[in-house]
């Protein structure tokens, strides 16, 4: 028999699970959690669970899209802090997205686990499809904004906005770079990028 369940009641519910969830799956992973877990854990139904979300994975895809927008004001931060030195703007927006991506205990988690491509296989097509059209947009608007104050202009903001994006993924290969070699890794390619994209004259 189906509860009722006022609206209010509904998004008290939602906002319990996705505490819950996140830290299940901090301490767990993502593949080895299921939704039983974590309705057991909040003290509800499997059945209200479902309600909310269409699985574990899809509650899971929602923490990291919390995760992304806290990730999103770091930078918008560095960058206004930085708003007479675009250049540094930049440098520091590169140097930092590298260093909170790979320190994310979430994204350390998959990493560990494994979990990345069995993500991608239960995440519905149609939400990964508006993460990534996100994602891209959000980079293009970085980089154009970064264009109008003296980054070159020579590559389109789409093109330069996918390199970024595709930078931000050596992260998830911290171990195979060494823990030591990582940082100073990252400060010269953060170094590299920025020399060569503001250039003098």
């Amino acid at each position: 028999m189906t509860e009722n369940y006022s609206e209010s009641e509904l998004k008290a519910v939602k906002e319990a699970l996705y505490e819950n969830g996140k830290k299940i799956f901090l301490e767990r992973g993502v593949k080895n959690v299921s939704v039983a877990d974590i309705a057991d854990f909040s003290g509800i139904s499997v059945e209200l669970f479902n309600r909310c979300f269409p699985g574990s994975e899809a509650l899971f895809f929602e923490v990291l899209e919390a995760e992304e927008r806290l990730f999103r004001d770091s930078l918008e931060q560095l960058i206004a802090e930085n708003k007479d030195n675009p250049k540094i703007a930049f440098f520091n927006v590169i140097n930092t997205a590298m260093q909170l991506i790979a320190k994310n205990p979430l994204i350390k988690k998959v990493i560990e686990n494994g979990e990345i491509e069995y993500l991608m296989t239960k995440i519905p097509k149609e939400h990964l499809e508006k993460y990534f059209t996100g994602d891209k947009e959000y980079f293009t608007s970085l980089v154009e904004y970064f264009q109008h104050r003296g980054m070159s202009g020579d590559i389109p903001a789409p093109i330069l906005a996918n390199t970024l994006r595709t930078l931000f993924i050596i992260p998830f290969f911290k171990d195979n770079i060494g823990e030591e070699e990582y940082e100073t890794s990252m400060l010269a390619l953060a170094k590299i990028m920025t020399e060569g994209l503001f250039r003098e004259g």
